[in-house]
């Protein structure tokens, strides 16, 4: 679909015009309503199901926040927000199989501490 492609949803006996915005490379759906209440007119409807705030780019994620008034796909500022140096952004793996594992550089000790237990005298 086309960017500023309008979707009529019908709710009750009101009608909402809910703007499609774009899909982005990493598969996430963003959208927005100016009719709804402020601070709930943006959101995303992410590719995965089990979702993380990650998965977003850190422009569109400025975006959704309201930090940004235009969206990075009409935004000539956002659009030449990357650098060619620049690494695209991932998502946090924590908690996962490919999460960061530091190796560790200290000596095993020898002897683990075991406690030792002193007879009461009553």
């Amino acid at each position: 679909m086309p960017n500023g492609v309008a979707w009529l949803a019908l709710t009750g006996m009101f009608d909402v015009y809910i703007f499609f915005l774009t899909h982005h490379s990493n598969g996430n759906t963003y959208w927005e309503n100016n009719e709804e209440q402020p601070g709930r007119t943006r959101w995303v409807d992410y590719k995965q199901h089990d979702f993380d705030s990650t998965q977003l780019d850190p422009i569109w994620h400025a975006w959704l926040s309201h930090t940004r008034c235009e969206p990075p796909s009409t935004d000539r500022v956002a659009q030449s927000f990357e650098r060619s140096w620049q690494i695209p952004a991932f998502e946090n793996m924590t908690g996962t199989r490919g999460a960061y594992r530091p190796y560790n550089t200290t000596k095993p000790k020898l002897y683990a501490w075991e406690p030792k237990i002193a007879t009461r005298r009553g």
